[in-house]
């Protein structure tokens, strides 16, 4: 088993915090060994091209076991107590940690006050770094591997500094430094050894040398590139897969986007999700909208008891006609239940691990509020939302994000979320009757619309399954006599309605339901918040004569 990617998991998942003060202080520091052990640590130091001195700004305590053999080891703090012993045996024994080791920070070493910081894999490479730039810039060490990087860890940086990532030069070492500068944001480089598979240690350089190769670097991302637009046209980006569509121009969910549910509550938004759900994970279309392939989808249940929900699953696993594999497609968030939150650093690092080992290509929470959504959705709040969002991959390939929310008192998505989703779907219960309202609000990447599309649809339950069929029924070309029954029957059964509920529970345009309310033929009365309340006129000799105006109470 590669040792440090247990270390890397453990750090991920931890087990409980021990304090290993007692076993820490039991080590010798460097500056206290001598003879034959400090030999060795010499001569390892110098087999790795790094000081005693950058070892000692480490912390490096000694172990030197019963049968004489040494071992450095590096004690990780937080809080005051020692949470973490990570140990490395001069020679060809596997370097391991004390059980348990929680590894809650980094070690941070070098010149505190500098703007330039370096962001090293581990401690040999992190010393080798400090004696290459130590004097003038901070060197931050990973304890646990190349793909951990904590998200509080970036707050350990300070405004306005350039963060070098300098991981391994392979694959491993590329996917953490990409990790990294998700979390940290701001001016990140990306400063690769130059020995493909190596690291530092691995590279006789010298400083002049390495302060080279970081201007370098530095100068790219100084460098801003604009094309001609007949060149930019010509540049080959990698394409969006689409989860949901047709082509790279009828787009209603790829992965990267995020796609947004709302509605009042018993809109049907929890019934709609899973069937959209199932048929993704089927790769059957869904509303007649194409899928072009099975989709993976990690489902995380925020609202109601874990058994609710898994009767919910197992009525539409048993009672749809589908091939019952599409439950392979689809995992489920279980401990804590109802415990989960985007806000929790922590929480989005193990859910990256999770959706990179499952091959997760969309994540559907709900409510949005329940999974760490801002209460009152103000422009900055949705915004830092979204960052956390991309830092699961959301707008650079990772799994598309479906959310459920609901409205606000005039129908309308509540709080600042109409610019965040790529597509923005609203529901509606239709009136009384066992079918749902359906209206595409916003389809951001559908630059085109598929034959026979429509932006308001109307869904026949299919209670066998909870499903859906779409109804064959043109909510815009209706006449203004048609638009009128409809409202009339409305009104009768729920009189003095606002115009909201109207537009909400009748079939047809809302502007053309707005005028028809307007022209003057339904009794009229203000409500609460501004608002207007309507209800039917009387009708003399054929007339249609409106109520007077009743005051507000």
């Amino acid at each position: 088993m590669n040792n440090y990617r247990r270390l890397a998991d453990e750090a991920v998942r931890p087990k409980r915090v021990v304090d290993h003060r007692d076993a820490w202080e039991r080590l010798t520091p460097l500056l206290g060994v001598n003879g034959t052990t400090q030999e060795r640590v010499q001569a390892f130091a110098e087999q790795k091209r790094i000081s005693l001195e950058a070892l000692i700004a480490l912390g490096t305590r000694v172990k030197v076991d019963s049968n004489g053999g040494v071992e450095l080891a590096w004690g990780f703090q937080a809080n005051g107590a020692v949470t973490a012993v990570k140990l490395r045996p001069l020679g060809d024994k596997r370097r391991y940690a004390l059980e348990p080791s929680v590894f809650l920070e980094p070690f941070v070493i070098g010149n505190a006050r500098s703007l330039d910081w370096f962001v090293a894999e581990g401690e040999t490479d992190g010393a080798r770094l400090f004696d290459l730039v130590g004097d003038v810039a901070t060197v931050l060490v990973l304890p646990a591997g190349a793909e951990t990087f904590k998200r509080h860890w970036a707050d350990l940086i300070p405004r306005g500094a350039t963060v070098h990532l300098c991981h391994d030069a392979d694959e491993a070492g590329d996917r953490g430094a990409a990790k990294a500068a998700r979390s940290i944001g701001g001016k990140t480089v990306r400063v690769r050894p130059p020995l493909e598979g190596g690291d530092w240690c691995d590279i006789s350089i010298e400083r002049e040398e390495f302060v080279a190769l970081v201007a370098a670097a530095r100068a790219e991302l100084a460098t801003l590139q604009i094309l001609p637009a007949g060149e930019f046209l010509r540049v080959e980006y990698p394409a969006a897969e689409v989860l949901l569509g047709s082509s790279e121009s009828i787009i209603y969910l790829a992965r990267g986007l995020f796609l947004l549910v709302f509605g009042d509550g018993g809109s049907g938004k929890s019934t709609l999700t899973l069937d959209a759900v199932a048929h993704l994970a089927a790769g059957q279309a869904w509303l007649g909208i194409p899928v072009p392939r099975p989709v993976r989808v990690l489902m995380i249940e925020n609202e109601g008891a874990a058994q609710l929900f898994q009767t919910r699953l197992q009525d539409k696993a048993s009672q749809w006609d589908a091939d019952p594999a599409w439950l392979g497609n689809v995992q489920v968030y279980a401990e804590p239940w109802g415990g989960f939150s985007f806000a929790n650093a922590h929480t989005r690092e193990a859910l990256q691990r999770i959706c990179e080992e499952e091959a997760v290509d969309v994540i559907a929470a709900n409510p949005l509020f329940g999974v760490g959504g801002p209460g009152s959705g103000r422009p900055d709040e949705t915004s830092a939302f979204i960052e956390w969002l991309k830092e699961l991959g959301l707008g650079l390939g990772g799994p598309a994000i479906w959310l459920l929310h609901h409205e606000n008192k005039l129908g309308q998505v509540s709080g600042d979320w109409n610019r965040q989703p790529d597509t923005l779907i609203s529901l509606a219960r239709d009136g009384d009757k066992p079918a749902t309202k359906l209206k595409w609000e916003k389809t951001r990447w559908a630059n085109q619309t598929p034959e026979g599309w429509r932006q308001k649809q109307l869904l026949e339950w299919i209670t066998e399954h909870k499903g859906y069929r779409v109804l064959d029924v043109d909510l815009r070309g209706a006449s203004d006599e048609e638009l009128k029954t409809r409202i009339d029957a409305y009104l009768e059964q729920h009189p003095w309605a606002s115009t909201n509920a109207i537009l909400q529970s009748v079939d047809g345009a809302d502007g053309r339901l707005r005028e028809l309310l307007k022209s003057g033929i339904y009794a009229l009365k203000p409500g609460p918040r501004g608002s207007n309340l309507y209800h039917l006129g009387g009708d003399l000799g054929g007339e249609v004569v409106p109520l007077p105006l009743i005051p507000h109470e």
